[in-house]
């Protein structure tokens, strides 16, 4: 029999777990991970074929690359993935029984994972993925676990197993270290937690070191913080989420996803849309544990160091590999990652393409396969040559990859990156070239003079009326390729492109005003007619929010123009988009 699981994506963790599943059932099955799909061959005549499917049901874990199941006949050959790869995955549910069930070694042991789940990318320091060369090596593995790296099928040869009894210590402490706490057995590890969890219920903030860096936790709102869920149970009373992104929350990735807050008296201190984060590595799923207990169902919280203010820090004295975040957006059927890295990198194609750099990345041919993942972990030998990256290709390269994971690299198409330098590109025959960009702005200000006849008296009365801006705009120097860098000073905000994406999704009407977007006499980007607009409508008093929107609505249909005109004159049979700036709602929807 074989049963197909869908799963867009090329990376082997899930595939990985359903064989520890099927070793700890003892039945045989052979694996394939290929189309878009897994494949799973098994005998369902074997005696523990129930068992199997009874077990993969209750532990497989949600994917956000997780499609339909299907069943059918036939049989086929192993696929093979040879290297064994650490990554920063939230917990399986095996390991999460063990966290909380007080008879267990690993009770709110906070460094608990297996081969099939965790942060153990946290702890890697080099290839090949043994303990002699990850960051837990000074730590000796007791009888228990020793034994167990030889019975258990979830932690067999487990570079990275610890417990209880092998503990790393943690330790708690206040900001000016007059007291401290240390934790190296399940009784204190679990208070350890309990008090972080009392000091930030009553208002305290609250430093933590999770599995991926240091991050201030609070009660109090805040604008410019991210929020932490900590009872899953109560998200859908707290927020507006569609039954996909509550699934992309809570699934084995943990990514961020926007979400508008229920809360009306809540939207007015800190906007109306904010970015929500389930607990996902062991440190931060005791936190919220004894959060949850305490009857707080969701915290703020930010990336922070030893140099921010707080009242308690949980620390631990070991370095680890930290990784940026990743976003997942979803607008009806279309959904990407936005940004980040952790969960998705490293990556094992078992092809060999080419060895590059692209800092801080590198591909590297590695057993049968190419490797990517950080320069610096690769065991790259000394004089060793790659082709290297430059800043100004990463667009071209991204829209590539974007085509071979969608398997489009036979097919002519039109490419979109849409970040701080943006451009149009058109692929045939293993070629790409650049046929549109947006290109850079300077001086703006004398260039909307000269834009048409009577925008010397924009430019006067935005003088007049607006002198302390106008002067910010007037003292910038050099060349700038982002629109959203300027179109943020214009609102007054800081922060670019994160700044005005916050202010746009705050914005509650049911459409925008025009914002020129065009294409000017060079071929390019009229960035002079864009900020024009804008200029236009700060002195009309238009609301910010208003305009930050507008902005995102009149570039969405600005480019999904363009790229339909290409793609119809051209005759391409695909468009692919990649940038970071895609991830904003009404420039999407537009698009």
């Amino acid at each position: 029999m074989i049963i197909s699981i869908g799963f867009d994506s090329r990376q082997n963790y899930i595939q990985n777990y359903i064989k520890l599943v099927a070793d700890f059932c003892s039945i045989k099955i052979r694996t394939v991970l290929k189309d878009g799909r897994i494949d799973i061959c098994a005998d369902e005549n074997s005696e523990n074929f129930d068992l199997f499917l009874r077990e993969l049901e209750d532990l497989l874990p949600s994917s956000v690359f997780m499609g339909d199941v299907k069943v059918q006949k036939g049989e086929f050959l192993e696929d093979d993935f040879p290297v064994k790869i650490a990554r920063n995955l939230g917990l399986c549910k095996r390991c999460m029984k063990e966290l909380f069930n007080p008879s267990s070694r690993r009770y709110y042991y906070p460094f608990t994972f297996c081969n099939g789940c965790g942060f153990a990318y946290a702890f890697v320091k080099s290839y090949p993925y043994k303990r002699e060369n990850s960051l837990l090596f000074p730590f000796q593995t007791c009888k228990k676990c020793q034994e167990e790296m030889k019975e258990n099928p979830f932690r067999k040869d487990f570079p990275l197993i610890s417990c209880s009894e092998c503990a790393i210590p943690v330790r708690l402490e206040n900001r000016k270290k007059t007291k401290m706490m240390w934790a190296n057995e399940s009784k204190e590890y679990k208070d350890i937690f309990s008090l972080l969890a009392l000091a930030v219920s009553g208002g305290d903030r609250v430093l933590i070191k999770t599995l991926n860096g240091y991050k201030i936790f609070q009660k109090e709102p805040a604008k410019e913080m991210d929020i932490f869920i900590t009872d899953a149970n109560r998200v859908k009373n707290n927020f507006l989420l569609l039954k996909d992104e509550i699934r992309a929350l809570f699934s084995i990735e943990k990514p961020k996803i926007k979400a508008t807050l229920a809360d009306e008296e809540l939207q007015k201190k800190i906007g109306s849309v904010k970015r929500l984060k389930a607990a996902d590595c062991t440190v931060s799923v005791l936190f919220a544990k004894e959060c949850q207990n305490l009857g707080v169902e969701y915290l703020f919280f930010k990336e922070a160091s030893l140099e921010d203010d707080y009242n308690l820090v949980l620390d631990f004295d070991l370095p680890i590999n930290e990784q940026e975040d990743i976003e997942y957006f979803i607008n009806k059927k279309n959904r990407f990652f936005a940004k980040g890295d952790r969960a998705l990198y490293p990556k094992f194609f078992p092809f060999q393409k080419s060895e590059a750099v692209d800092k801080p990345y590198g591909a590297l041919f590695f057993g049968r396969g190419t490797l990517i993942d950080k320069i610096d972990l690769l065991p790259i030998e000394s004089g060793k040559k790659f082709k290297v990256f430059e800043k100004k290709d990463r667009g071209v390269f991204a829209i590539l990859s974007v085509l071979a994971e969608n398997r489009a690299l036979d097919s002519e198409s039109v490419g979109i990156y849409f970040s701080k330098s943006s451009f149009m590109t058109f692929y045939k025959d293993g070629k790409i070239k650049k046929i549109f960009e947006f290109g850079s702005y300077e001086n703006i200000l004398d260039k909307i003079k000269d834009l048409r006849e009577g925008s010397d008296r924009l430019i006067e009365n935005f003088k007049e009326k607006m002198p302390s801006l106008y002067e910010k705009v007037e003292s910038l120097e050099g060349e700038f390729e982002d629109p959203f860098y300027l179109a943020s000073v214009l609102l007054d905000l800081e922060g670019g492109f994160e700044e005005l994406d916050r202010l746009s999704l705050n914005f509650s009407g049911k459409g925008g005003v025009a914002v020129d977007c065009r294409v000017s006499e060079d071929g390019k980007f009229d960035f002079a007619a864009f900020f024009a607009s804008i200029i236009s409508y700060r002195l009309a008093k238009a609301d910010k929010r208003l305009i930050a929107y507008s902005i995102f609505e009149s570039l969405g249909e600005f480019l999904g123009s363009l790229a339909n005109d290409v793609k119809r004159e051209s005759k391409a049979e695909n468009i692919a988009v990649c940038g970071r700036y895609f991830s904003n709602t009404p420039f999407f929807s537009r698009f």
